[in-house]
């Protein structure tokens, strides 16, 4: 692709849980011309509502003939046909979660799935029209670049007339690489380039970083890049070395693309939360169990992140006991901490061995998690599988990380990072607490979208 005819380089993270955007104006004057800037995108927010936000929630939702008023789908971002993107699609979609799709980046890599069939919202009801995970991937990039051409004066500065770098997991196999392709040139975009997101979010740090990378990091030390987003997880080792006084970095092991992350934890919250309604005698429908899952997601955010210490779960009752069939429950730090911080990041005994095959767990909202959801076992165990592969590039004895660099939704809380360090250092019986050093990411929603 020639760059001389581009005015724009256009980076999109299309994320499990959000997806952002970034872009370069090669016309501009000066150090404008290099300089990298987040796209705000619009987007309904609620009903006959439209604000421009830094990210858009990767969630569809599919209105039905009552649900949702005409008039509340205002402009050009009420309805694609027939579904919307957004943070309205994904709150509305938490009310009737029947009608929503989310984690459609987990479908793309789900083998065992026919993904370009009509199946999502999984286990939908007839009267939903479904879509494939491709075609609900292309949905996002064609909000994306429809936003993006709203803003264009000139036919010649339309997206699909620009460089566009799309980001995706290094772990993501070809097939799931062609078919983010395929999703982009359904959306619109005629010519695409792919970018590993664990060096898209090298890039981001570097960018912050320009003139003093080489404080922080040095040539040969060992780096993992560890991605928790929504829906999945990513471990990748990587490596400096200097060329002609650049940095360059050089990838040594990708791990395995893992169905695992916040929707994980977000599912072991509902159930515990379902535990104090069975206590009442109530069973919940699919449907309320969807919803509860978005409440508990919504709760161990604003717990982790420290700004409440309990959130109340409330679900309305059904049919004609809307009110009567209410349950309410509360969920606390305590019980957070117990949940995620014990059950997805606990500290590790090295003598734990990885079996030789873990077959997938339960399937759930039809996406096959990870039989172990410890986050830091499957952590230690992409570590010391590349045992070999750290001693012949880097000549270490062992592939104990000398930095890491934190990425995903779900890695925001430092608590959650702290844990993450701490189960590192028991793994190696490493008795420095400023070990490994941690390369800071200001933005998690958007790193790797800067970085693209």
């Amino acid at each position: 692709m020639k760059f001389n005819d581009k005015r724009y380089i256009i980076g999109i993270d299309l994320g499990t849980t959000n997806s952002a955007v970034s872009y370069v104006d090669l016309n501009a004057e000066g150090s404008r011309r290099s300089r990298i800037q987040l796209f705000t995108i619009p987007q309904l927010t609620g009903p006959g509502e439209v604000s421009r936000l830094p990210v858009l929630p990767s969630f569809l939702y599919i209105p039905g003939d009552y649900d949702i008023s005409k008039e509340s789908l205002v402009g050009d971002w009420g309805c694609d046909g027939d579904n919307f993107a957004g943070v309205y699609a994904r709150d509305h979609g938490a009310k009737v979660p029947a009608r929503l799709i989310s984690s459609a980046k987990s479908w793309l890599c789900h083998a065992n799935a026919d993904r370009r069939a009509p199946i999502l919202p999984w286990d939908a009801s007839k009267e939903v029209h479904k879509i494939s995970p491709i075609n609900a991937t292309a949905a996002y990039l064609r909000h994306i670049r429809r936003a993006w051409n709203h803003r264009q004066s000139d036919d010649e500065d339309f997206l699909e007339n620009q460089m566009v770098i799309i980001t995706v997991p290094a772990s993501f196999d070809e097939v799931a690489r062609e078919m983010t392709l395929e999703a982009a040139g359904i959306a619109g975009m005629n010519a695409v380039i792919l970018l590993e997101e664990p060096l898209a979010v090298f890039y981001s740090w570097l960018m912050i970083h320009e003139h003093q990378w080489d404080t922080f990091v040095k040539p040969n030390q060992l780096i993992l890049v560890c991605d928790v987003g929504g829906g999945t997880t990513d471990f990748t080792l990587i490596y400096l070395r200097k060329v002609d006084g650049s940095p360059r970095f050089e990838r040594i092991a990708v791990g395995d693309h893992l169905i695992l992350g916040g929707d994980n934890m977000d599912l072991a919250l509902a159930r515990r939360i379902e535990v104090k309604f069975s206590k009442k005698k109530h069973s919940l429908s699919g449907d309320r169990w969807k919803n509860l899952c978005h409440q508990c997601r919504q709760a161990k955010e604003a717990l982790l992140d420290g700004r409440l210490d309990s959130q109340k779960i409330t679900l309305m009752g059904e049919g004609g006991q809307l009110i009567a069939g209410t349950l309410s429950a509360t969920l606390r730090y305590r019980e957070i901490a117990e949940t995620i911080l014990k059950g997805f990041f606990p500290f590790v005994d090295p003598s734990e061995k990885k079996p030789r095959a873990l077959r997938r767990g339960i399937t759930e909202f039809g996406l096959p998690y990870e039989q172990e959801p410890a986050i830091t076992r499957h952590l230690c165990w992409f570590l010391e599988q590349h045992t070999a592969d750290v001693a012949a590039l880097l000549k270490k004895d062992r592939p104990e990380p000398d930095i890491i660099l934190f990425n995903g939704g779900s890695l925001k809380p430092p608590v959650i990072q702290e844990r993450i360090r701490g189960a590192i250092r028991q793994w190696f019986g490493q008795p420095d607490e400023k070990l490994p050093q941690v390369l800071q990411n200001p933005d998690h929603d958007l790193a790797v979208a800067m970085g693209a």
